[in-house]
């Protein structure tokens, strides 16, 4: 990681964020593969919050704002409040991220959006030892990706969804639903029409 200065959209206050720098594979061995969340989402630096309206979301997100959607959250942030801190990564994560879901909330996403949003939600959750809120917000990623896993315009992901699907109930503690779902992503195959043979 490395400091960059970052100006937010909505107030165009200049903040002290962290980048990226440089990353390996490595990444991808370590343990929150299990809930299918995968660095650097799972890093306390990836969601940016701006010291004055708090304007949250990922960090490859922040700048990127529609202007079209700008007032709608600028008005949806007027309700929120984070703690006070010196630099964006004291705040917990947890705050962070729920300033950030109403942010995403004005913001059109679909459902493979928000099953992300809701795993890595519940790995912070957890961090945090927010129990009860981390199986909440998995409940709310399993549901989506059951209702995507049964929509035909997702065939093709199917095998991912089921593997999804898989960690989310056994992290939900159903381990017989888990193991279903793996039963079935034996059977499925990924295509993607995007890519070439």
């Amino acid at each position: 990681w490395t400091p960059s200065e970052v100006t937010c959209p909505i107030c165009h206050t200049k903040n002290k964020f962290r980048t990226i720098m440089s990353y390996g594979s490595y990444v991808y061995g370590w343990p929150s593969k299990f809930q299918m969340v995968y660095w650097p989402s799972t890093d306390e630096s990836s969601v940016y919050t701006c010291k004055e309206c708090h304007l949250s979301a990922f960090m490859w997100d922040f700048e990127k704002i529609p202007a079209d959607k700008l007032e709608a959250i600028r008005h949806s942030l007027q309700s929120t409040t984070v703690d006070s801190r010196e630099y964006y990564t004291e705040i917990p994560m947890s705050q962070r991220l729920e300033v950030a879901e109403k942010v995403y909330g004005s913001l059109d996403k679909d459902d493979q959006f928000w099953s992300h949003f809701y795993r890595v939600k519940a790995y912070h959750l957890a961090r945090e030892k927010k129990i009860n809120e981390a199986a909440e917000a998995r409940g709310k990623a399993l549901a989506i990706v059951r209702r995507m896993i049964n929509d035909p315009s997702h065939a093709g992901q199917k095998k991912e969804l089921l593997v999804v699907s898989a960690a989310m109930h056994h992290f939900l503690q159903d381990d017989d639903a888990a193991k279903a779902d793996l039963k079935h992503s034996l059977a499925a195959h990924f295509e993607n029409s995007s890519y070439s043979a």
